[in-house]
């Protein structure tokens, strides 16, 4: 973990903000599922509910902090960006309960 790049007292301290991953990304393989990391550093997760045709959101993380590799609220979780046929993805590795990669695409409502 290199710390939080947000924390004044981190030597990798961006005092313009860092926070690249600031927006809402439906998971690959699975479009019931969002999650949005805001500019306040919340992680809301968002499932789609067909049988009330509606999205329910709960917070699912208070507080995250975030560099240029990872990203940390209850446990640290590596990440990468990239673009595939000019969609941006985000790449999530959970280490609980599996050591596994997920993908997320930026989510663009119909």
């Amino acid at each position: 973990w290199k710390g939080d790049w947000n924390d004044p007292e981190n030597p990798d301290f961006k005092p313009d903000g860092y926070n690249p991953i600031v927006g809402d990304w439906i998971r690959v393989g699975d479009p019931e599922l969002r999650l949005e990391f805001t500019d306040k550093f919340v992680i809301k997760r968002h499932i789609y509910r067909s049988s009330y045709n509606k999205w329910e959101t709960e917070i699912w993380a208070e507080k995250y902090e975030i560099n240029d590799i990872g990203i940390r609220y209850e446990s640290v979780e590596e990440y990468k960006l990239t673009k595939e046929n000019g969609e941006e993805y985000l790449i999530m590795r959970y280490q609980l309960p599996a050591d596994e990669w997920r993908k997320y695409k930026r989510y663009k409502p119909n």
